[in-house]
């Protein structure tokens, strides 16, 4: 299932916890996220979205891709908020079939150190 989600919105949460077939009450598998992290922006509210949808099911990661674009400081901080919250991340360099020397795509995964860490629902 897809579902769109205002960052930050409890409100959006509940309703795309609560949509659709019996699966959504129960969490997400996976919370695909790409390009929605820039110099410079406040990744709380996207980081409280993401923990909202990732906190129903143990097993569940989030996979975001991410184009360096001159700081890593916008992007540690989202890393550093999923690492208190009990997740693990690992991250690898993206291919790129194009000749931008300039850029710099990773593939970042989150997920759960163990089931004990997922907060209660």
């Amino acid at each position: 299932m897809v579902v769109c989600v205002n960052w930050g919105d409890v409100s959006h949460h509940e309703d795309a916890l609560s949509s659709g077939a019996g699966a959504a009450r129960e969490g997400y598998d996976v919370i695909l996220i790409s390009d929605c992290i820039v110099g410079g922006f406040d990744t709380d509210r996207l980081w409280q979205s993401c923990h909202a949808l990732l906190s129903k099911r143990p097993s569940a990661q989030l996979i975001m891709a991410y184009e360096f674009r001159e700081e890593w400081e916008t992007v540690g901080m989202f890393i550093h908020s999923a690492s208190e919250a009990g997740l693990d991340c690992t991250h690898a360099p993206i291919p790129e079939d194009d000749d931008d020397d300039d850029s710099e795509m990773f593939l970042y995964t989150f997920r759960w150190r163990d089931a004990a860490t997922v907060p209660p629902t």
